[in-house]
């Protein structure tokens, strides 16, 4: 794998793992949230993680725009790498809006705003299902990641 893919896709796993914190910094119980004892129970700043998300998702667009500037082409495994990884990113980045938007929407609320939990409930919903295809993405860029180690080492398997 070139250099520049591999900045990229260490670019994007580091973008990855800063989301998968937020996550569970705004969906992990823990007892501070389950017991909200004053002067223990620090409320989630809500607008603090919708701005982290969107930061995330910018350094995606910023990627995928190295990716494009690059021309990766379909006939070789690193081509096919980079175009599975800037699919990767404009997915990944679809969930982290969603979820942007989750927060903006509870940071809203919090200030007294309405949000019934109906909205919050299809909100949540639409994101999880994109999360849930830029899972699926992952998944293929991980084989296509494996295939190509392989392939380097000359571990590759026969084909049958």
């Amino acid at each position: 794998m070139k250099q520049e893919t591999d900045e990229c896709a260490r670019a994007v796993h580091n973008i990855l793992r800063s989301h998968m914190a937020i996550q569970d910094d705004l969906f992990r119980p823990t007892w501070r949230k389950i017991i909200r004892i004053p002067g223990v129970y620090r409320p989630v700043p809500y607008g603090e993680k919708r701005d982290e998300l969107r930061a995330l998702a910018e350094q995606l667009h910023e990627i995928r725009t190295r990716i494009k500037g690059m021309k990766p082409e379909g006939d070789d495994e690193d081509g096919r790498f980079l175009i599975s990884l800037r699919a990767y990113c404009t997915s990944l980045s679809e969930s982290i809006l969603a979820l942007s938007d989750v927060c903006e929407r509870l940071a809203a609320k919090s200030n007294g705003e309405d949000y019934p939990r109906s909205s919050y409930e299809k909100e949540i919903e639409t994101f999880r299902a994109l999360e849930t295809k830029s899972m699926e993405i992952g998944k293929s860029l991980n084989e296509l990641r494996r295939k190509e180690r392989n392939t380097s080492t000359g571990n590759a398997s026969p084909q049958g």
